[in-house]
């Protein structure tokens, strides 16, 4: 079965400036975002993604980072918040087969700490390292086609409203890390060169492909 762990840390995050040495992903939330190389899932049976995230206001269904294609089949994995709450949702759609993970009121807007843990099985959800709700419908990680769009901060959805905060360590490793694995470098800075590690965006470059 190809499952996904999903697991988000909100942080603060350090403000950019030019002498900073940790620099994030600032999205103004207006048509601002970045689009990513296509194939960062092929291949994968399963997956763990690691970002941390500050959102700046609630928008409609705002989606820090997406993967996946709405082509013929909707097969996307994303995170947002729910609607214009600060509901927190992890979802895979295989097939157009919806597989949700919900955290209720467990975002704030430009929070410095966060205010509580969560996870989700089947696929599985971490809220700084800590399990806060899982799913255990066996939602399968897509198999995306040729189309898909991997994006930080643009949904997959027309309608709904791009992300306006901060993204800074998006992580995507193979295979499903446990709860010990992600804390123990969960304020690590990594080099990019750690075992199982296949994407990494720390910004401190300005490069983000």
């Amino acid at each position: 079965m190809r499952s996904i762990c999903l697991i988000l840390t909100l942080t603060f995050v350090m403000i950019i400036t030019a002498t900073a040495q940790n620099r994030v992903l600032s999205l103004s939330g207006d048509s601002a975002y970045v689009q990513l190389p296509s194939d960062i899932f092929n291949h994968l049976d399963e997956t763990t993604i690691e970002g941390w995230m500050k959102w700046e206001r609630f928008g409609f269904f705002s989606q820090p980072f997406g993967f996946g294609s709405l082509a013929e089949q909707w097969n996307v994995v994303a995170v947002n918040n729910a609607k214009n709450t600060n509901d927190l949702q992890f979802f895979i759609y295989d097939q157009k087969r919806l597989h949700l993970i919900r955290v209720n009121h467990v975002l704030q807007v430009n929070r410095q700490r966060p205010k509580k843990p969560a996870r989700a099985g089947g696929n599985e959800l971490y809220l700084n390292g800590i399990l806060v709700g899982e799913n255990d419908s066996a939602g399968n990680l897509p198999r995306f086609d040729a189309e898909q769009l991997n994006t930080f901060g643009k949904s997959h959805w027309k309608d709904n409203d791009d992300f306006k905060g901060q993204l800074d360590e998006i992580r995507v490793w193979k295979g499903a890390r446990t709860g010990p694995q992600i804390r123990a470098s969960m304020f690590q800075r990594l080099r990019g060169n750690e075992p199982d590690l296949i994407g990494l965006w720390n910004f401190d470059d300005n490069e983000v492909s």
